[in-house]
C-alpha cells in the first residue's frame, strides 16, 4: 500500500492503559459503514449491531440450556445416590434374613420349637421391611 489510509472509525470507549500503551487498550468504536468494532488485546471484531445482538442472545440461550442440563444432571445424581442407599439397605436386610433362615433350618433339624417360632416371626417382619 503506497498511500496512508485515514481512520474514519469513531471511538466510543477506551479502557485503561494496562502498561503496554494505550494503543493496545481495549476499545469500542463505530465504523464508517455502521459496524461496531471491539478491540480486546489487539484483536478487533467488527459486526453490525444485529449480529452482535444475535451472538449475545445465542450465548444467553446456551447458558440457559447449560444451566437446565446441569440441574437435571444434579437431580439425577441425587436420585441415583438415594436408590443406591436403598439398595444397600435392602441387601443388608436380605443378608440378615438369610442368616435367620439358616438358623431356622438348623433349628428344624434339631427340633428347637422356640427358636423356630422366633425365627419365623423375624422372617415375616423382615419381608415386610423389604416390601417397603
Amino acid at each position: 500500500m503506497d498511500q496512508a489510509q485515514q481512520n474514519t472509525d469513531r471511538e466510543l470507549w477506551r479502557g485503561p492503559d494496562e502498561g503496554n500503551g494505550s494503543y493496545y487498550a481495549d476499545s469500542v468504536h463505530v465504523t464508517q459503514g455502521g459496524g461496531i468494532g471491539m478491540n480486546v488485546g489487539g484483536y478487533v471484531i467488527v459486526m453490525r449491531p444485529k449480529e452482535w445482538h444475535s451472538v449475545c442472545a445465542e450465548a444467553v440461550d446456551l447458558r440457559n440450556e447449560l444451566d437446565a442440563a446441569t440441574a437435571e444432571c444434579t437431580a439425577s445424581m441425587e436420585t441415583i445416590a438415594r436408590e443406591r442407599e436403598r439398595a444397600e439397605r435392602a441387601e443388608a436386610e436380605v443378608e440378615r434374613l438369610r442368616t435367620k433362615l439358616d438358623a431356622a433350618l438348623y433349628s428344624l433339624c434339631t427340633d428347637d420349637y422356640t427358636t423356630q417360632q422366633e425365627v419365623a416371626a423375624d422372617l415375616k417382619s423382615g419381608s415386610e421391611q423389604l416390601a417397603k
